[in-house]
């Protein structure tokens, strides 16, 4: 599921764009949820789904080109 506040961005469309092909989505402009149905019920296929849907996210929020940061400072 997705929720926002921003004017520009629309849920039930970004939602859309990730599911596109791998289930359905819909909802509003500011809340919107999709389902996947797995049909192998694997680590493999949930594996493949998860990396496919952080991929389409990164490229909906305009991220998928930026490194990526370290929200806490790692100890050594």
């Amino acid at each position: 599921s997705l929720r926002t506040s921003q004017n520009k961005v629309k849920a039930n469309v970004v939602i859309q764009n990730l599911v596109s092909e791998l289930g359905t989505g819909g909802g509003h402009e500011t809340s919107a949820g999709g389902q996947i149905a797995l049909t192998k019920d694997t680590r493999q296929e949930r594996d493949t789904i998860q990396k496919a849907i952080r991929d389409r996210l990164l490229h909906e929020l305009g991220a998928d080109k930026q490194r990526p940061k370290n929200l806490v400072e790692v100890c050594r």
